[in-house]
C-alpha cells in the first residue's frame, strides 16, 4: 500500500522546506551532499549526549549502498523511539518545533518484547554513485501487525507504503515470508522513517538485499522448511500407524499433538498466510497456537504418564491448565490481535511448564518407564519454550539461535517421544513373549498333573467308596462332578442322579442364597468348615448334614471344590429340642412387661431380665451376686419409710402383690411400683431360691389420674353447654319481650332509649353463653366465612377476665377473612392464652398480632401454595427449655403439676383440620410464641345485620314447638305481632298431632319453627322427619340454643327450610320467616 505526504516543518534560519529535501535532490551535485553530512556527523560526535539520544543521524550510522550490496543489517544503524500511546503520526516525528529524542540502537535486531507501544524506526541510507541504486527493504519478522515505511518524496514529503500480518498476505508487493518493500534511491543521503506495531514480539529485524541475494536467501528458507515439516509428516505418520496398530489413547493423542506443532509452525514462520490462506488474516495469531499446543501436550502428557493413577493431585493442576488453555482458545476467536491474549499464553505456557516439570520430577522419583523418555524429550521443549518467553518479554536478544530454539526443541522432542512410543511397544511385546513362554510352561504342567491325577485316582476311589461320609466334588459352578456312593444309604439318591446338577437343587429353599455367598467365598479361595445344613431326601423327609468344603487351587485359581459332609440329624435334634426348651424360658422371661430377679437363698442375685435392667437402670452384669435390697431400693409411699423386697414368702410359696410402694432407681428417679415374690424349691421340696417379679404402675396410676381429670373436663363441658342451652331460653324469653316493648314504645323516646340499653345488655349475654358453648367443645365442625379479630378479642377477654395479665392486639388493616369453625377456632386462641397466662404467674403481657401471608414454594413450610393468615401470640413468661420443644404438641406431655397434656394437642389438630399449620418458637427466661397460620378465603364474611331493619309481617297459621313456657309465651307474642296466627305445641308428638289435624281439617298450616332439643321427648329432627312423611311440601324453620349443633350448620340436608338460633330479636325472626316464605 503506498501513498505520499506533504510535510513542511521548520529548519535553521526559518525557513520552511519539504522535509524529504533535506536528505539531497536526486539532481544536486555529489560534491555538496558529503560535505553536509560530515559537518552533520561532526556536530553529533562533539555533542556529549550524541552515544544516547540523538536528534538526527550521525554519520558513523549512514548506511552506504551502492552496485556491491549483497545483504545489510539495519539494526545497529537505526535510531528508535518508543510511541507509548500509539498516536503520533510522522507530522509528529519530523517537525522541528517538536523535537523528538530517537536513542541509538545498539542491537542487530532491537528486541522490546510484548508491548503495547508502537516503535518508530529512523536510518539514513547514502547513494555514493551518480545514478539510482534498487534495493529491497526486508523486515524479516513475519508476526509484525502492522507495518508503515515513510519514504522521502523528490518533492517533499513522503511516499507510505503498509504491510503487515493484519493484511491479507495477497495485498502484498513480493511473494516472501517477511515483509519487502522494494526501493530505488536516487543520488545522496535519505533518512526513513518506519512505524512497528504489534501484539506480538517486537522485534525490529530489518534487512537490506539485493534482488538476487532476497531470491537466494528465500529458496534457502523454504528448503529447510520443508524438510523440517517433512520430518514432522513422517512423525505423524508413524505415529498415527502406530496407533491403528495398538489402539493406545497415548498414541492419538501424540497423533494430535504433531498434527497441531505442524500447522503452528507453519503458521508462525508465515508460511500458512503465504500457502494456505493468502486471503484472510484471522488465522496468524500466534496466541491461538500457543493455546492450542499447550492443550494438546498436556492431554498427551496426563495419558501417557497415567497421571490420573500417579497422582490425583497432580493430575487436577494439569487438567485446570488445559481447561485454562482451552477457555483462552475460545476467546481468541473474539479477541484477535489482542495484547492481553498474547500475555495469557505466556502465562498459561509458563503454568504448563512447571506442572510439566513437576510430574515428570514425581514419575521419575515413583520408577515410571516411559518417564525417562518423557523427561528427556521434555527437557527440550522446556528449555525452548522458557526462550520463547524470555525472547517475548525481551530478556534474550533476537538472534538465530534464539528464533529457532523452540522448533529445534519439538523436533528433537518429537523424534525421542516417537522412540519412547515404540519402547512402549517393545515392552509390551516382551511381556506378550513372557506370558506365551508361560503358558506353554502351564500347559505342560497340566499334562502332568493330569498323568498324576489318573495315577492317584485309583487309591483315592478305594478309600472313599468304603467312607460312611459323603464326599463329594463341586465344579466353580456349583454343580457335582464327583459323588461318593455312601451318598445313597443317606440320601436314597443313586450317585448318577447327583452329577451335573446344582448343589443348590439338594437344599432347602431358605438356604440357597446362604450357598450362593458360601461359594463365592470358596471361589475366593476361603474354605468352609463346620457349615450345618437340611438336605431333602428322595423320600421328601430331611436329615441335617455337617459339611466342611474347601477350593482346589492351581496356581492363584480355584478349579473345583472338594467336600465332606457327615449326618448330624440325631445331634441335631438333640440340640434343637434343647434350644427350643431354652429359647422358651428366654422368650417367656424376656416377653415379660414385669421387671424379673431370681435370687438364692441368701438373697443375692444371678438372674435379672430386661425389664428388671429398665425399670431399676442396673444391667445384669454390674448386680450378679449382690444382695437384693442393695439394688431394689423401695419406700413406702405413704410414711417414707424403707421397705424390704418381701421379707417373708407364705407358706404357700408366694406373697404379694404389694402396691403403693416407690422404687429409687439408680439415677435417683422414683417409679411406682407393686411386687410379689415366689420361692423356688427342689425336688425335696427344700426352697433354694427365689423369684422376685416387680411391675412399673408409674404410667397406670398417671393414666387414671388423667383419665378422671379427662371426664371432669367433659361433664363441665356438658355442664357449660346446658347451661348456655337454658340461658338462651330465658334470653329468648328476654330480648323477644323487650323488643315487643321498643315496638309498643314507639314516640316515648326515654323508654325506647331504655329498652335499647336492656337489649344490649341482653346481647352481651348473649355473648357470654356463645363463649359457654365454645368452652363446652359441642357440636361438629362447622366452618364459615369470618374475620378472626372479633373471635380472638372475644376469646382471649373471656379466659384472661379476672388475670393480671394483660391482653395487646395488632390487627393488620384489611385482614383477609378466613374459612374457620368458629367455635373450634376460639378453642385454639383460649388454649395458647391459657398457656401464655399460666406462664406468667406473676403478670406480664400477651401480644396478638394478625397479618396476610403470600405462602410460596420457598417457605420452607408444610403449606400447599397460597393465601393465609398469620396469627402470632407472644407471651413474655418463662420460655420453655430446648428439648421440650420438640414434644409440646404431644398427647399428655406437660410441665404442669395440674396439666393434662390436652389443649395444644387439641389446637394443633383443629389447625391440621383446618389445612394450616402451627409452630412455636421460645427462649427460656425470654417468653415464647406460638404462629398459627389459616387459609384465607377471597368471600368477605357476611356483615351483621342491624337491629333496627324493618320487620316483615305476614299472615297465615304457624305451629311452633318448644318445651320452655318463657319461650312459648315470647315467641306467640312476636309472631301475633308480625300477624300470623300461632299455635303452640310443648313435644313432639302434639306437634305431629296438630300438624296432621290440619291436614285433614284443611286449614294448613302455612309453616312450622321447631326447637332442636326436647328433653324426654321427640326433637326437632325427629319431627321433621315424620312431617316430611305427611307432608313432603311442608316449610319447617330449626332452631337452637346449641348454636354450634351440627343440624344448624347444615339444616337444609335434614329437610328445614331454614334456621335461627336462640336468643333472637324480633326482626331477625321476621327475616328468616320471609326468606322461608318467600323461598329465597
Amino acid at each position: 500500500m503506498t501513498m505520499s505526504i506533504g510535510m513542511p516543518y521548520q529548519g535553521r534560519g526559518d525557513r520552511t522546506i519539504h522535509a524529504p529535501r533535506s536528505c539531497g535532490r536526486r539532481r544536486r551535485p555529489r560534491a555538496l551532499v558529503a560535505p553536509v553530512l560530515l559537518a552533520i556527523m561532526a556536530l553529533a560526535a562533539a555533542l556529549p549526549s550524541a552515544a544516547a539520544t540523538v536528534n538526527g543521524p550521525k554519520k558513523s550510522r549512514i548506511i552506504t549502498v551502492d552496485d556491491t550490496l549483497v545483504s545489510r543489517d539495519v539494526g545497529p544503524m537505526l535510531e528508535y523511539l518508543e510511541d507509548r500511546g500509539a498516536m503520533l503520526t510522522i507530522r509528529d516525528i519530523v517537525l522541528r518545533g517538536r523535537p523528538l529524542h530517537f536513542r541509538e540502537s545498539r542491537d542487530t535486531v532491537p528486541n522490546f518484547g510484548l508491548t503495547d507501544s508502537a516503535y518508530w524506526a529512523r536510518f539514513t541510507i547514502y547513494n555514493p554513485l551518480d545514478r539510482d541504486v534498487s534495493f529491497d527493504l526486508v523486515s524479516v519478522y513475519p508476526l509484525m501487525d502492522d507495518i508503515m515505511l515513510f519514504i522521502p518524496a523528490e518533492r517533499g514529503g513522503f511516499i507510505v507504503k503498509e504491510s503487515g500480518d493484519i493484511y491479507p498476505f495477497k495485498r502484498r508487493e513480493f511473494d516472501h515470508s517477511g515483509f519487502v518493500f522494494p526501493i530505488k534511491q536516487g543520488p545522496g543521503a535519505a533518512t526513513y522513517y518506519m512505524r512497528f506495531k504489534s501484539v506480538n514480539n517486537m522485534a525490529l529485524d530489518i534487512k537490506l538485499y539485493s534482488r538476487q541475494e532476497l531470491y537466494r536467501i528465500d529458496m534457502l528458507t523454504v528448503g529447510i522448511n520443508g524438510v523440517y515439516y517433512g520430518m514432522l509428516l513422517i512423525m505423524l505418520a508413524y505415529n498415527l500407524f502406530i496407533y491403528l496398530s495398538v489402539r493406545g489413547r497415548e498414541y492419538l493423542f501424540y497423533v494430535f499433538y504433531i498434527a497441531g506443532f505442524l500447522l503452528t509452525s507453519v503458521a508462525l514462520d508465515g508460511n500458512g498466510a503465504r500457502y494456505i490462506w493468502p486471503g484472510t488474516a484471522l488465522f496468524s495469531v500466534s496466541s491461538f497456537y500457543i493455546f492450542m499446543q499447550l492443550f494438546l501436550f498436556l492431554a498427551f502428557s496426563r495419558e501417557f504418564l497415567g497421571t490420573r493413577l500417579l497422582s490425583p493431585a497432580l493430575d487436577w493442576a494439569a487438567r485446570a491448565v488445559m481447561y485454562a488453555s482451552m477457555a483462552g482458545l475460545l476467546v481468541n476467536f473474539m479477541l484477535l490481535n489482542n495484547l492481553a491474549m498474547m500475555i495469557a499464553s505466556t502465562v498459561c505456557t509458563a503454568a504448563a511448564i512447571l506442572v510439566i516439570f513437576v510430574i515428570m520430577i514425581f514419575a521419575l522419583y515413583r520408577g515410571v518407564r516411559p518417564a525417562r523418555f518423557f523427561a528427556g524429550s521434555s527437557s527440550f521443549i522446556i528449555i525452548g519454550a522458557l526462550m520463547f518467553m524470555l525472547r517475548a518479554y525481551s530478556v534474550l536478544p533476537v538472534n538465530l539461535f534464539t528464533a529457532s530454539a523452540l522448533k529445534f526443541a519439538v523436533g528433537l522432542q518429537i523424534l525421542l517421544f516417537s522412540f519412547g512410543l515404540a519402547d512402549k511397544i517393545n515392552t509390551m511385546k516382551k511381556k506378550l513373549e513372557l506370558l506365551n513362554v508361560n503358558l506353554e510352561q502351564e500347559v505342560a504342567e497340566h499334562i502332568r498333573d493330569k498323568e498324576a491325577l489318573k495315577r492317584s485316582e485309583a487309591r483315592f476311589r478305594g478309600v472313599v467308596e468304603r467312607n460312611f461320609d459323603v464326599i463329594f466334588m463341586l465344579d466353580t459352578a456349583g454343580r457335582f462332578t464327583y459323588m461318593s456312593p455312601s451318598v445313597q444309604a443317606t440320601t436314597g439318591y443313586r450317585v448318577d442322579e447327583f452329577l451335573g446338577v446344582s448343589f443348590n437343587a439338594f437344599l432347602p429353599e431358605e438356604m440357597q442364597g446362604i450357598t450362593t455367598l458360601l461359594l463365592g467365598d470358596l471361589l475366593k479361595g476361603k474354605e468352609i468348615i463346620g457349615f450345618e445344613t437340611a438336605i431333602t431326601k428322595k423320600d421328601g423327609t430331611r436329615i441335617y448334614a455337617e459339611i466342611n468344603l474347601a477350593p482346589v487351587m492351581k496356581g492363584n485359581d480355584v478349579t473345583s471344590i472338594q467336600a465332606i459332609a457327615r449326618d448330624i440329624t440325631e445331634r441335631k435334634m438333640a440340640e434343637e429340642a434343647l434350644l427350643e426348651e431354652k429359647e422358651r424360658l428366654t422368650i417367656t422371661l424376656r416377653s415379660i412387661a414385669e421387671g424379673v430377679v431370681a435370687t438364692d437363698i441368701k438373697r443375692r442375685i444371678h438372674l435379672m431380665n430386661r425389664a428388671a435392667e429398665d425399670l431399676t437402670g442396673w444391667r445384669q452384669e454390674e448386680v450378679l451376686g449382690r444382695l437384693l435390697n442393695d439394688v431394689f431400693i423401695l419406700i413406702d409411699q405413704k410414711t417414707g419409710e424403707r421397705r424390704e423386697m418381701m421379707n417373708a414368702v407364705g407358706p404357700g410359696g408366694t406373697e404379694g402383690p404389694r402396691t403403693g410402694t416407690l422404687l429409687i432407681r439408680r439415677d435417683k428417679a422414683e417409679r411406682i411400683v407393686s411386687d410379689r415374690a415366689a420361692a423356688i424349691r427342689d425336688r425335696a421340696g427344700e426352697i433354694t431360691g427365689y423369684v422376685f417379679v416387680v411391675r412399673d404402675i408409674t404410667e397406670e396410676i398417671k393414666f387414671h389420674s388423667e383419665l378422671l381429670k379427662i371426664e371432669k373436663l367433659e361433664s363441665i363441658g356438658i355442664l357449660a353447654g346446658g347451661i348456655a342451652h337454658d340461658f338462651n331460653n330465658i334470653l329468648t324469653a328476654i330480648m323477644g319481650n323487650i323488643n315487643l316493648a321498643r315496638l309498643s314504645a314507639q314516640g316515648n323516646d326515654r323508654l325506647v332509649e331504655i329498652l335499647g340499653d336492656a337489649e344490649k345488655a341482653s346481647a352481651r349475654a348473649q355473648e357470654l353463653t356463645h363463649q359457654f358453648l365454645t368452652f363446652s367443645k359441642g357440636g361438629a365442625p362447622v366452618r364459615q366465612i369470618a374475620s378472626v379479630e372479633e373471635i380472638i378479642r372475644d376469646s382471649s377477654r373471656f379466659i384472661l377476665r379476672g388475670s393480671n395479665v394483660r391482653c395487646e392486639f395488632d390487627f393488620q388493616e384489611k385482614l383477609w377473612p378466613v374459612i374457620v369453625d368458629v367455635g373450634q377456632f376460639s378453642q385454639v386462641i383460649q388454649n395458647l392464652v391459657i398457656n401464655a397466662d399460666q406462664a406468667m404467674p406473676e403478670g406480664g403481657d400477651v401480644t396478638i398480632t394478625t397479618e396476610n401471608a403470600e405462602i410460596g414454594p420457598e417457605s420452607g413450610l408444610p403449606l400447599r401454595p397460597g393465601r393465609y393468615v398469620k396469627i402470632s401470640v407472644r407471651d413474655t413468661g418463662i420460655g420453655i427449655p430446648p428439648e421440650n420443644i420438640s414434644k409440646i404438641f404431644d398427647p399428655y406431655f406437660t410441665t404442669k403439676s395440674d396439666g393434662n397434656g390436652l389443649g395444644l394437642t387439641s389446637s394443633f389438630s383443629i389447625i391440621m383440620r383446618h389445612e394450616g399449620h402451627i409452630s412455636v418458637e421460645s427462649e427460656p427466661g425470654a417468653g415464647t410464641i406460638f404462629y398459627v397460620y389459616l387459609p384465607s378465603s377471597e368471600e368477605l364474611p357476611r356483615a351483621k345485620e342491624k337491629s333496627e331493619a324493618p320487620v316483615y309481617r305476614g299472615s297465615g297459621r304457624i305451629l311452633f314447638m318448644d318445651d320452655d313456657e318463657a319461650v312459648n309465651a315470647t315467641a306467640r307474642k312476636m309472631l301475633e305481632h308480625l300477624g300470623f296466627e300461632v299455635d303452640i305445641a310443648y313435644d313432639g308428638e302434639t306437634a305431629l298431632t296438630l300438624f296432621g289435624q290440619s291436614l285433614h281439617g284443611g286449614a294448613r298450616y302455612d309453616l312450622v319453627i321447631l326447637d332442636l332439643t326436647i328433653p324426654g321427648g321427640m326433637g326437632g329432627r325427629k319431627v321433621i322427619e315424620k312431617l316430611i312423611a305427611l307432608d313432603p311440601a311442608v316449610k319447617a324453620i330449626v332452631s337452637s340454643g346449641y348454636s354450634n349443633d351440627m343440624i344448624m350448620a347444615q339444616y337444609r340436608e335434614f329437610g328445614f327450610r331454614g334456621v335461627i338460633a336462640k336468643p333472637y330479636r324480633i326482626d331477625e325472626l321476621s327475616r328468616v320467616i320471609e326468606g322461608v316464605m318467600s323461598g329465597t
